[in-house]
């Protein structure tokens, strides 16, 4: 509504509508997009209920779905030339998948006896996420196991990673980045789907 009003104080409005015409030469009209990806673990399992978050500087974000039965989440019905960021998580027990295994395996591993197969196994094995593997986690994962305790202290029950990351030393322990993120400047997005890597922290038996 626009109001006027004259010098006696009298009053009257209008109700106006605006129609915009775009040139020609502009692309205003931005076409409807889909971000998904898939949440797997080393083995490439589907981790299911992981928490997928999508944030924008815009109204109406955060958005939150979680990933189905195969580890799939999708985000729809949004508009080009918006940025966005992805982060991922996962809520469990600290116990949940650790076993006496994952104990021996991880000695083995230390001892020279038995390498672990991957990157991703090896930092599983890191529990009190000092970037070594030492006595201290086994002594730690044992603590666990045995219900002495029941949390790792020093890192989340999972840790995920963008997929796509390049190890420098695929078998070996390296400096595990705390990467649960990806960034998508404005789109289209033809680089979907967006994946990511989920360990489960003290579980070296994938």
């Amino acid at each position: 509504d626009i109001y006027a009003w004259d010098e006696s104080g009298n009053t009257e409005k209008c109700i106006v509508f605006f129609f915009l015409i775009p040139d020609e030469t502009v692309d205003c009209y931005y076409e409807m997009q889909e971000i998904n990806g898939y949440i797997l673990d080393p083995s490439g399992q589907p981790i299911v209920n992981a928490q997928v978050v999508l944030h924008a500087s815009i109204p109406e974000y955060p958005k939150v779905v979680q990933t189905n039965d195969q580890g799939y989440y999708e985000f729809t019905n949004f508009l080009l030339g918006i940025d966005f960021e992805i982060t991922v998580s996962k809520e469990d027990s600290y116990i949940s998948n650790v076993t006496t295994l994952d104990l021996v395996k991880l000695q083995h591993h230390m001892l020279g006896l038995s390498a672990l197969p991957s990157a991703h196994h090896a930092f599983a094995g890191d529990v009190d996420d000092d970037g070594d593997l030492r006595a201290r986690d086994l002594l730690t994962l044992r603590k666990l196991i045995f219900g002495v305790i029941t949390e790792l202290p020093e890192t989340l029950p999972w840790r995920v990673i963008d997929s796509a990351y390049d190890f420098n030393d695929p078998t070996g322990l390296p400096g595990y980045p705390d990467n649960h993120r990806q960034n998508i400047i404005g789109g289209p997005f033809t680089q979907a789907p967006y994946n990511f890597v989920g360990v489960k922290m003290g579980n070296v038996t994938y």
